[in-house]
């Protein structure tokens, strides 16, 4: 079977993680990330461009616990800055009976879909090791 590769439409894709060190969050062993994703497609003229600083739970299967992200799309004319972080973390899973689907919920195939809509063109699928729960009707 053959195929295109992901690259071949591609004038530039940089894409760089670093460990930045390992310290204490909201009491949790933490790893700290450095993440930075430079793009562009053949034609455009803009780079798209995502960086992120990431503490990361040891124990949680990586879980972050605080995350600044920042993403300039190129030729988008917006850029978006988003950043939270853990305070307290509970050890349970809440109830499924406190989950409620919001009106016109669409799942989207990949991050990459939400950020760069129409943009991805499939060649960036992130998708998670394990299929994702569905949720549950509203009571």
């Amino acid at each position: 079977m053959r195929g295109t590769s992901p690259f071949a439409n591609l004038d530039v894709l940089s894409v760089t993680l670093k460990l930045t060190g390992h310290t204490t969050t909201a009491g949790l062993p933490t790893t700290g990330l450095s993440f930075d994703l430079q793009v562009r497609k053949k034609g455009d003229t803009a780079l798209s461009h995502v960086t992120a600083l990431t503490q990361v739970a040891d124990e949680f299967a990586a879980f972050p616990m605080t995350i600044d992200v920042s993403v300039e799309p190129g030729a988008a004319p917006f850029s978006a800055k988003l950043g939270y972080a853990v305070d307290e973390l509970t050890r349970s899973a809440p109830p499924a009976t406190s989950f409620r689907v919001p009106a016109g919920y669409k799942e989207a195939p990949s991050l990459f879909d939400v950020i760069f809509p129409g943009r991805s063109g499939g060649w960036m699928r992130v998708r998670s090791p394990s299929p994702s729960p569905k949720p549950s009707p509203a009571p």
